[in-house]
């Protein structure tokens, strides 16, 4: 499927890395994430068909497959093909009889509802077991970086019983001196869990929790977590082809997937 997606305008066209698409091909639509219209090239309707009948002769070699999505509905944070006119919907209904992808969805109960990054491929541990404050200036070692965090041991602090005592900080908050790191500003120390693979702090997404009656899906469950995401609406566009659609509220601040308490969300 050949296809340049979203297209730059130039004075010598409609542009995307270096390929110039011919203006018959390029059309303007919002894409489901975005809050404007820009340039897409289109399909054709051979490569629909050709898709289809692909997709067809999978299912049908492979019949438990069950489920039909765009990559930009799997990697919700920085995704957009296959783009507003490609006709996933049509292929979903074609294929598995209904357009709506097969999602649990669930609403969010308490009031400011607490949702933590996806790191590591497992939820959090909370509460997580902590040494206190670690004060700002603080010197230290660093051990091992893991993304976010970072596992060090203190080798000066104005809290001197954290003196030798090794945990982790946030990879943001320190800065290197020559062969020991400063920190930045003050900041919980967690201790370290013993476990076959780093057991890492809790960290809460940097857009704060979700509000009461947040609607979102279940990505997979881990005992009492579920890995959740922003619920996708599938409607008709005005010329009678399916798109997926997120409110526009909720694009930029909450488009984010992230673990959450399954005791605080409502199946619905």
């Amino acid at each position: 499927m050949d296809n340049a997606g979203y297209l730059d305008k130039t004075q010598k066209g409609f542009k995307r890395k270096g390929k110039i698409i011919p203006d018959d091909q390029v059309r303007k639509k919002r894409h489901w994430k975005e809050q404007g219209e820009r340039p897409w090239q289109t399909f054709t309707e051979d490569q629909v068909q050709v898709v289809q009948k692909i997709v067809k002769a999978l299912i049908e070699k492979y019949p438990t497959i069950q489920e039909i999505v765009g990559h930009d509905m799997v990697n919700l944070v920085n995704r957009l093909d296959p783009g507003p006119f490609y006709p996933l919907g049509e292929l979903r209904e074609a294929i598995l009889g209904g357009p709506q992808p097969a999602i649990e969805p669930f609403l969010t109960l308490p009031e400011k509802c607490p949702i933590f990054e996806h790191i590591g491929d497992r939820p959090p541990k909370v509460p997580h077991p902590d040494f206190g404050e670690l004060p700002e200036k603080s010197r230290v070692r660093v051990r091992e970086v893991y993304d976010h965090w970072s596992l060090v041991k203190v080798k000066d602090s104005s809290q001197t019983n954290l003196r030798d005592k090794e945990g982790w900080v946030l990879s943001k908050s320190i800065e290197p001196v020559e062969d020991i790191a400063k920190t930045k500003f003050t900041q919980t120390f967690y201790k370290v869990i013993a476990a076959v693979e780093a057991r890492l702090p809790p960290l809460e997404l940097e857009t704060g929790p979700l509000p009461q009656g947040t609607h979102v899906r279940k990505q997979f469950e881990v005992g009492d977590w579920m890995l959740v995401a922003p619920v996708l609406e599938v409607r008709k566009d005005a010329e009678g082809h399916y798109e997926v659609v997120v409110p526009e509220d909720k694009v930029k601040k909450y488009f984010r997937e992230g673990w959450v308490e399954r005791r605080f969300l409502k199946e619905v």
